[in-house]
């Protein structure tokens, strides 16, 4: 039966039924997403009840970044999104990465708000909430934002709000703990480092072992109107 109660930031009843995973609304059907360098040994499966669209990112020796994407409109625009990740790769090995989340690109550049994993030869897995910017799917290039938060670190029960947004002027990286209040990461002028024309979700696993990453999306949303970038 149809109930807007929200509890815990769940919110019942989502206008295709069921339930959805965030205060945003449901992802689209998976046929709408482009699988942009997808490997060997990866998925990506999604609910028919909760439209929830999960991927399964295997081990990779160097880095591939793996996504899942769409066009973005004209400016201004905003893209927002409810991402969970469960980053299964570390084993406490210095130097194997993890990382996923919400991406734009230019269709050979790419931007990432990402929670990186990141292993420390005997010590705890170090999580980090960063803005990175990538020369392709397959070369990084520099870390614009980061900082570690142990709030935003990876289980079944949390994720992260997190949007870009285009006001045809700067591009803004920006996350919520609710996707309601937002608040600013970073802040580039259009073209200084790239010039969106597709949005989208993913990440990758990489390092001298390694397992699974698992980047689920529960939320997703395209505004083109009465679009704020804070």
């Amino acid at each position: 039966t149809a109930d807007s109660t929200q509890t815990l930031g769940i919110k019942w009843a989502a206008p295709s039924g069921g339930f959805a995973y965030s205060v945003l609304s449901a992802p689209p059907a998976l046929s709408s997403f482009t699988q942009v360098n997808f490997q060997s040994g990866t998925t990506i499966v999604q609910d028919a009840t909760t439209s929830v669209i999960e991927m399964a990112v295997p081990y990779q020796g160097s880095l591939n970044w793996q996504l899942a994407t769409v066009s973005v409109p004209s400016t201004p625009w905003r893209v927002q999104a409810f991402i969970n990740l469960a980053q299964l790769n570390q084993n406490n090995s210095p130097g194997n990465t993890s990382t996923g989340g919400l991406y734009i690109s230019d269709g050979t550049k790419l931007e990432g708000i990402e929670i990186e994993s990141q292993g420390n030869a005997g010590s705890a897995v170090q999580d980090q909430l960063r803005v990175e910017e990538m020369n392709s799917v397959t070369s990084d290039q520099a870390q614009i934002y980061g900082a570690f938060v142990n709030s935003l670190s990876t289980g079944p029960a949390r994720g992260m709000y997190v949007a870009f947004c285009d006001d045809g002027t700067n591009i803004k990286a920006e996350f919520s703990l609710n996707g309601t209040i937002w608040h600013a990461l970073s802040s580039q002028s259009v073209g200084a480092w790239l010039t969106p024309t597709t949005s989208g979700f993913g990440g990758l696993s990489a390092g001298s072992s390694g397992l699974t990453e698992y980047v689920s999306l529960g939320g997703w949303q395209i505004q083109t109107s009465g679009v704020t970038c804070n």
